[in-house]
């Protein structure tokens, strides 16, 4: 009859001292710590027994076995030290923005400075936010984790716990070091009702192209004001396109004012439509393209203006003064400019 695994079963004493034994956790330098598996627990109680048994009988054999099975768990200990101490820097793996609110898979490959294959826990902690994943070292180094904020903002990362029970899953070995990374935390994307008709409403330019219903954030000096005197119309706002808006600018204009008794969240969709504006213009963006939040101006066509838009879209406060310049789309919670 073949035997079943299930079929052994310890008795609960046995197990509550397993996970006793699990649990300890020994400091044996500065940012290390040395704990044992449920199997190593095992393994360090059979190695005792017969060490115990080779000092009462003087048997010869049994120091020889006692001796090899010390020199698996010294070989265990200094492999996983090693492993953990070869473990390489995470910044390549990691993207350059996620989005707040939203469960983020993390996945990016790191260069690799062991040829060992083995997997290795992670935890990185950035404040209250903590990414958690897995390094897999083989042929090639992958970091796989999750990482969620509920706000956003930059999220400064450095204090990470490894820990692996590489190579004989004998000892649980946890490495504290620091590796210092920014990661920025976008606002939740809020897509327009009409993504491109939502842009040609919101457009400024020469040409009479129609008119169109009021909605909160239009100069009120667009409005058509005799239109109003009509009873069963509701406020309209004149329209201006230009010739070509192929060829034309981009450019959207994020008014950071918040008016007296409004909360955060319609401040965090203002922020997250322009966020959505952004990506849905970023495989696009040419030289000239400007992002203006409050009364600062973002060239989008130059990669380093490009990384300070990111930075600043995702640390934006309620600013006290009008967006800069003139026509483009504008975003603002204001009833006037």
């Amino acid at each position: 009859m073949a035997y079943n695994h299930a079929d052994l079963r310890l008795p609960p004493w046995l197990l509550r001292l397993l996970d006793w034994m699990v649990r300890i956790e020994l400091p044996v330098s500065t940012g290390w710590r040395i704990g044992v598996t449920r199997p190593g627990a095992l393994y360090l109680s059979a190695l005792t027994g017969v060490w115990m048994a080779a000092f009462y009988s003087g048997n010869n054999l049994l120091y020889l076995c006692g001796s090899m099975l010390f020199s698996l768990v010294a070989v265990a200990l200094f492999r996983g030290v090693q492993l953990l101490r070869r473990t390489p820097q995470l910044d390549s793996a990691m993207p350059e923005y996620v989005e707040a609110g939203r469960q983020e898979i993390l996945q990016g490959r790191v260069s690799l400075l062991t040829d060992d294959s083995a997997s290795v826990d992670m935890k990185w902690h950035a404040g209250d936010s903590m990414l958690t994943g897995q390094l897999r070292l083989a042929e090639r180094g992958v970091l796989t984790g999750r990482y969620f904020s509920e706000v956003r903002g930059c999220a400064r990362f450095s204090r990470q716990e490894l820990s692996t029970s590489f190579p004989l899953g004998l000892w649980r070995i946890i490495h504290f070091k620091k590796e210092e990374r920014e990661l920025f935390v976008m606002p939740k994307a809020v897509p327009w009702s009409d993504a491109l008709g939502e842009l040609r409403r919101f457009e400024q330019g020469d040409e009479w192209y129609g008119l169109r219903e009021y909605v909160l954030g239009d100069a009120l000096s667009r409005v058509h004001w005799r239109k109003i005197t009509s009873v069963d119309s509701g406020w309209t706002v004149k329209r201006f396109d230009r010739s070509d808006p192929q060829d034309q600018q981009r450019m959207l204009r994020v008014d950071l004012r918040l008016p007296k008794g409004l909360g955060e969240e319609p401040f965090e969709k203002l922020l997250g439509k322009a966020w959505y504006w952004f990506l849905e213009q970023l495989p696009h963006l040419k030289d000239g393209d400007l992002l203006i939040l409050g009364e600062i101006s973002f060239n989008l066509g130059d990669a380093q203006q490009r990384a300070a838009a990111i930075e600043a879209l995702a640390s934006s406060e309620p600013g006290s003064s009008a967006p800069i310049g003139s026509g483009g789309i504008l975003l603002s919670l204001m009833d006037s400019d």
